[in-house]
């Protein structure tokens, strides 16, 4: 995990708000309302936006040396399946924000 954090990097790009993010996500949100755990056993509601068919875009660097384009895909593609993303993910024993590679699109290489 320690070389891989070395040998592969996301890109952020400027959010609206001159904030740095990942990358934006195409989609249309929704409101959800989740019931949740605060302090000593008590409960509070958050609300979170939802997106139920949604894409984006990744702009990732890695170390040609050590790693192959395959292997880099494969490991993005393996993080949507047991890691996911957001809120309610497989890693934190949720059910929502898992995805997969779109395989009907090409992958751009840049040098």
């Amino acid at each position: 995990m320690t070389e891989l954090r070395q040998f592969l990097f996301m890109r952020g790009v400027p959010s609206r708000d001159k904030a740095q993010i990942l990358t934006e996500i195409a989609g249309e949100p929704r409101m959800r309302e989740d019931m949740v755990r605060v302090g000593m056993g008590g409960t509070d509601l958050r609300y979170r936006a939802e997106f139920l068919d949604w894409r984006a875009v990744l702009d990732v660097q890695f170390v040609t040396t050590a790693l192959s384009r395959d292997s880099v895909l494969s490991l993005i593609d393996a993080g949507g399946f047991g890691v996911g993303v957001g809120e309610w993910r497989p890693e934190k024993r949720g059910q929502n924000g898992t995805y997969e590679l779109d395989t009907t699109r090409d992958v751009e290489v840049v040098r």
